[in-house]
Order: C-alpha cells, then structure tokens, then sequence
C-alpha cells in the first residue's frame, strides 16, 4: 500500500506589491485577465497564470514554463518512502528525509520543489516502467495539484489508469 502524500507548503503571493509595481513599471496589471479565464485572486494556480504579462492565463499555464515561470511557484509535500524512491527523487527535486525503520529502510520525507521540477517528475514517473512507489508518488502529487487547480499543466496529456489503482501519461 501506497503512503499517504499531503500538501504541506506552497508559495504566496503579495498581490499588492506585485500588481502596483506591475502597474508602475510595466503600465498593466497582471491580473487582469483572470476573470475571463474564470480563476480567482486568491486560487493556488493565479499566481503562476499571470507570470506571463501578457493577458492569457491559460496559455501560461498550458505553457509548461519554457520562459522560467514556472520556477517561481513552489510545493512541498510530506509523506513516508523508501530511501530508493527518495533517491530517485532527489535528482529532480530537493528531499528532506530521516530514517524512521532501519528494517524496511522507511523513512519521513519533505518533498519541495518549484512547478517545473513537479511537471517533469510527473511525467519522467507517470509511465508503465516506473516503479509502483515512483509512479503512485507522481500520480498522487499530480492529482493534488490538479486539485489545487493547476489541471492545465498537464493539457497535452491525458490519463490512462492501471489497475495498480496509479496512471500513466500519454500525449493527446
């Protein structure tokens, strides 16, 4: 069984700040097509959907960062796994762990990583070849951040279940 992984710290915002300097400096604000792409202020994905100045929420989303936006959101999740899967992990995101069972080598983990890094490891991990505990740690972080309303990231894809109870990826 699978261990539970729960969202524990995510970034914030200062929309003041970065709506007057926006305005100030650039002569828009950054927010302003929120509305019509139906995200709110104060939903988790506003933030990185108007990282591209240019009024289009989605597409920034949809974008998958090429221009380093996505660099500047980031997750951090708990959970309990193996060392091996913290290894794997800790190539693409930073990993904060101690040993809880010296017998099954399980441990307590933070997971923190900015949205690209979490883009790439669910898609390295929500294949057929990965293992169960990599492959049901992408699944799982994928579906919080889906949840959290961040969909869009993954619009060029879409699921196909196994019945491990995980996904996989394929490219639409």
């Amino acid at each position: 069984m699978l261990a539970d992984i729960l969202p524990l710290a995510y970034t914030q915002v200062d929309w003041k700040i970065l709506i007057q300097s926006s305005q100030k400096a650039l002569g828009l604000s950054p927010t302003r097509g929120l509305d019509s792409a139906g995200i709110k202020i104060d939903d988790h994905q506003a933030y990185l959907a108007t990282l591209g100045f240019d009024n289009k929420p989605l597409e920034q989303l949809r974008s998958g960062g090429w221009d380093g936006s996505f660099k500047h959101v980031h997750f951090s999740f708990v959970t309990v796994a193996s060392l091996e899967t913290i290894a794997s992990l800790s190539g693409i995101i930073s990993v904060l762990y101690r040993i809880i069972d010296f017998k099954t080598d399980d441990s307590y983990a933070i997971y923190t990583g900015d949205m690209e890094q979490w883009r790439n490891l669910i898609i390295k991990y929500a294949i057929v070849d990965a293992t169960i505990e990599l492959r049901g740690t992408a699944c799982r972080i994928m579906n919080h951040l889906e949840n959290l309303g961040f969909k869009d990231l993954w619009s060029e894809y879409t699921k196909q279940s196994l019945n491990d109870k995980t996904f996989i990826l394929k490219r639409r």
